[in-house]
């Protein structure tokens, strides 16, 4: 897949030369207590995003993107989860060192999510207007009625007709295009800093997708900075700036979009992309590239590259060090012993 976008490309450097850090992962490691002893789900996770910018994060399933972002809004229950090392910095603020009281104010209000499953994250007792205007009432000191009719504009921006009834439905009563879209207007309602989308699209029919993406497009602005997680390679070439490439737990590549979709680096990356079925493929011609073998066991991860036993171009010296990342050209980073 070739990405071609000279506007985008003008857009990423307008942001580049003006935009500052807001949100910086510094080696992170997220572990896990398990009856079969300590699974390292994140290990050395760096990344960084920056006001106006809107950062991927790509990876197959199990490799740590979902942790990272629940490592970020502190809504992993400790035990039996703990994180041993690593700092997540919003401006000045360690989030790690936050209170659990201090972070539930933060949350919401600085740094808001869009969790994965809908049906799952709201509550299915509660009314829509109860789930959606508690932050108001919490975070913004709002009375019922003004967080009544701010909810229901909220309702009305991500496309929702007649809001005022979907206020007294259950979560059950609604499809599941409606509840992501109430997702989004709850992460949006304190207009935080941050928006974490975790697989937005997921589930959704064709159609709803594209709506969903539009919405979103229309979050990005100059002052808030975006992190989507998605299998969605497509949403990642047409909505983002940057693009953070996770393979059991660690970051093995990170890359300006267009760089990662044109010059892909790491054998992992080249793989994904190269699962990815193009107009006018023809059975025996340009086939899809397989990825061979298994995700290592996160019990138990080998002391080198934990790619090394699916690679074709592994070298001796993958099989007994960890690679670490490194900047092979402007804001591309790889880890992979090949740059070496």
């Amino acid at each position: 897949m070739v990405v071609n976008n000279n506007m985008k490309e003008q857009e990423m450097n307008t942001k580049k030369n003006t935009s500052s850090v807001i949100l910086n992962a510094e080696n992170l490691s997220t572990y896990f207590h398990t009856d079969q002893g300590i699974a390292k789900v994140l290990e050395g996770v760096n990344f960084s995003l920056r006001q106006g910018e809107t950062l991927g994060i790509i990876g197959e399933s199990g490799c740590g993107k979902s942790t990272t972002a629940l490592s970020i809004m502190g809504l992993l229950q400790s035990p039996p989860a703990f994180i041993p090392e690593g700092h997540i910095w919003f401006k000045k603020i360690d989030l790690l060192t936050l209170s659990n009281e201090e972070k539930r104010h933060f949350r919401g209000r600085h740094i808001g999510m869009i969790f994965q499953e809908p049906m799952t994250s709201l509550n299915p007792v509660l009314t829509i207007e109860d789930q959606l205007t508690e932050p108001l009432l919490i975070h913004k000191g709002l009375g019922k009625k003004e967080a009544i009719e701010q909810v229901s504009f909220l309702l009305e921006s991500v496309y929702i007709k007649n809001p005022k009834r979907i206020l007294k439905e259950y979560p059950f009563a609604l499809s599941g295009g409606m509840r992501q879209r109430v997702m989004i207007a709850m992460a949006i309602s304190c207009a935080p800093e941050v928006l974490i989308a975790d697989e937005p699209t997921t589930a959704l029919d064709v159609i709803v997708q594209a709506q969903i993406i539009d919405i979103l497009k229309e979050l990005q602005g100059q002052e808030n900075g975006v992190i989507i997680i998605t299998h969605d390679l497509g949403v990642i070439a047409e909505m983002t700036d940057y693009v953070v490439v996770m393979y059991a737990g660690c970051v093995v590549e990170k890359a300006p979009v267009l760089d990662l979709f044109n010059n892909p680096l790491h054998p992992y990356t080249q793989g994904l992309l190269g699962a990815i079925p193009r107009p006018g493929m023809r059975k025996g011609t340009n086939t899809l590239i397989e990825i061979p073998g298994e995700v290592p066991n996160l019990l138990n991860f080998p002391k080198s590259c934990r790619f090394c036993n699916r690679c074709n171009k592994a070298k001796d010296i993958c099989f007994s060090h960890l690679p670490l990342l490194k900047e092979v050209a402007d804001k591309h980073f790889v880890a992979c012993f090949l740059f070496e």
